[in-house]
């Protein structure tokens, strides 16, 4: 090949890269998927909860029989372990971070208690916090923990953070209850509370940073509730519309809520975002059955159109609980009458595999001495 013909190659090459790359429009659509079942530990159905950004999933799965009782569990790479309980038959695990601590709740031989799961071993959350009641919910990569914990002399329910060693009651937003269930990676909190208006208790979602509370409205309803929020502060929940509508699933940036709507139907919820504003929940369609979505680019999508069909057999997903920075969804499926748990990983777009073949053939050609 001479240097012209050569020259002009890499010219193009470039050239389509770059409109690969800058493009406000990707060529597809949107993003593909593989589908995975999660499996059990031995009974019948899984529940997941969490992901971590090493791929880790965490949540509860039943271990003996159809009926019986669930035990967290830590899936990685294909295999689920069973983390146990603290002497009793029962637990769930809810979150996990990249350093793989894991929250969530057991039993002993006699009552409940939240546990923290590290290097293998799972510990009493009750014991090191000095109440049983006391609940994890969430954790964040430096090992901070928010929850609820039962507010000093009354049946009530205040958020909690606990850091260092120490438990921080964070309060209410005015009424009696309160719960914090995400904290992201500059200690900002999400949760809900509620507040005493026009004569009765209304719950609100709230933003918990630097020592304040702050209440996130609603989208026109009485009530909202959060359920995420991301590194940039941005929170997903649902929220009513009307004061006696279907909640819808939200968007809280900036300082302002933003409905996402449906799939065609009267309600929906988020239930976590990324870093990347990708956000997942539930929705239903027209007909009022369920479907896990996707929310992105100002566009809700129906998780079920953008698994790949070769790996999604007979599944009917009806739920996404969360995602990962590197868009990792886990959720819940419908396969045969059983709840199952799947995890999606994203397929990589024609546009990059396009683009890696560009580089790949001009590297070749220089190589060989075709490309001057």
């Amino acid at each position: 090949m001479d240097r012209v013909a050569g020259s002009l190659l890499i010219s193009l090459a470039l050239a389509l890269a770059l409109t690969m790359l800058l493009s406000p429009v990707p060529l597809l659509a949107v993003q593909r998927y593989r589908l995975d079942d999660l499996g059990t530990l031995g009974g019948r159905d899984t529940h997941p909860n969490s992901i971590n950004n090493r791929g880790q999933v965490v949540g509860y799965s039943k271990y003996s029989t159809e009926d019986g009782p669930y035990h967290a569990f830590l899936w990685e790479d294909h295999v689920m372990t069973d983390l146990g309980a603290l002497g009793g038959v029962f637990s769930e695990a809810y979150d996990l971070n990249d350093s793989t601590r894991i929250v969530g709740i057991t039993d002993t031989d006699d009552k409940g208690t939240g546990f923290l799961w590290r290097d293998g071993t799972m510990y009493d959350f009750g014991a090191m916090t000095g109440n049983r009641r006391n609940t994890p919910y969430g954790i964040s990569n430096s090992g901070k923990i928010v929850g609820r914990t039962p507010a000093y002399g009354t049946n009530d329910w205040h958020a909690f953070l606990y850091a260092n060693g120490t438990l921080n009651d964070l309060g209410t937003l005015g009424g009696p209850d309160g719960i914090a269930v995400d904290i992201n990676e500059n200690d900002q909190i999400t949760g809900t509370s509620n507040i005493h208006a026009w004569g009765e208790l209304q719950n609100r979602a709230f933003m918990w940073q630097n020592g304040t509370m702050t209440s996130l409205g609603t989208l026109g309803g009485k009530h909202s509730s959060a359920n995420a929020l991301n590194d940039y502060g941005h929170v997903v929940g649902f929220s009513g519309v009307t004061d006696i509508g279907s909640p819808h699933a939200f968007l809280w940036q900036d300082g302002a809520m933003t409905d996402l709507g449906t799939l065609g139907g009267f309600a929906s919820y988020a239930y976590d975002i990324n870093n990347t504003e990708q956000v997942v929940g539930s929705a239903q369609r027209q007909g009022g059955d369920n479907r896990a979505f996707i929310f992105q680019g100002g566009v809700m999508y129906d998780l079920n159109d953008l698994v790949v069909a070769s790996s999604s057999a007979s599944y009917e997903l009806f739920d996404a609980y969360s995602v990962n920075n590197s868009g990792k969804i886990i959720g819940m499926a419908y396969l045969d009458a059983i709840y199952t748990g799947y995890i999606l990983t994203p397929i990589p777009e024609p546009s990059s595999v396009a683009f890696l073949a560009l580089i790949a053939l001009a590297t070749v050609l220089k190589r060989t001495g075709r490309l001057h």
